[in-house]
């Protein structure tokens, strides 16, 4: 992950590119990114590959679970 600093005023400038932190990402997808950065802008999201190979052992599945949110978030708007 690379950086640079920005100004704006008196006149636009861009610093020199730094190495923040180096980690493989993992790739989910050619349309879906593998990080984002939050609305506030103070942090960032990443997904990390996962090396070790752990077999699934156990898969939940909860049907209308929608419904089982709004009950339990007191109604959510629909």
């Amino acid at each position: 992950m690379m950086a640079v600093s920005l100004q704006t005023s008196p006149v636009f400038a861009v610093s020199k590119s730094r190495l923040v932190f180096e980690a493989p990402c993992a790739r989910i997808s050619s349309d879906i990114p593998n990080c984002d950065i939050a609305p506030d802008g103070q942090r960032l999201l990443m997904v990390k590959e996962n090396r070790q190979k752990a077999a699934i052992t156990q898969l939940n599945v909860v049907p209308n679970w929608f419904e089982d949110l709004k009950q339990h978030a007191g109604g959510l708007p629909q």
